[in-house]
């Protein structure tokens, strides 16, 4: 489920990685792993 997520995630925002708004979806990935990285024992 978590890997669906992420890979759901990285296809949404292939079209956008070169695009000027990168920098705000790399700290949305970033804090969507913190977030799981906290809730897994």
């Amino acid at each position: 489920m978590i890997f669906a997520l992420t890979t759901r995630l990285l296809r949404n925002n292939n079209n956008n990685i070169f695009h000027p708004s990168r920098r705000s979806s790399l700290s949305i990935f970033v804090f969507f792993h913190i977030h799981l990285l906290m809730h897994i024992p």
